[in-house]
């Protein structure tokens, strides 16, 4: 399954990032997860479940964050339907 993706700023320099697999769960069963690099300068990144609207802290066991603010995120869920990783006051 292809991932698909969306990214977002706000004139306040912060931004998200939406992914998701579209999946017919009514034929497949779909779980998975992937790995990614993003930017993160003001605080650490949140999960956003946009299907019930929950924000979430990122587990620390799930992130690396180097001098540069470059955050190394591993096993993300992935969903069929729209995730968002919300940096900054995207709120």
């Amino acid at each position: 399954t292809d991932v698909k993706y969306q990214g977002f700023r706000k004139d306040n320099g912060s931004y998200a990032f939406v992914y998701w697999a579209p999946t017919n769960i009514m034929t497949t069963d779909f779980e998975s997860t992937m790995s990614l690099e993003i930017a993160c300068f003001e605080n650490t990144p949140k999960i956003v479940d946009l299907m019930d609207g929950g924000i979430y802290e990122m587990p620390k066991d799930m992130y690396e964050k180097d001098e540069y603010g470059i955050y190394r995120i591993r096993h993300l869920p992935i969903k069929d339907y729209p995730m968002m990783i919300m940096c900054g006051n995207f709120e």
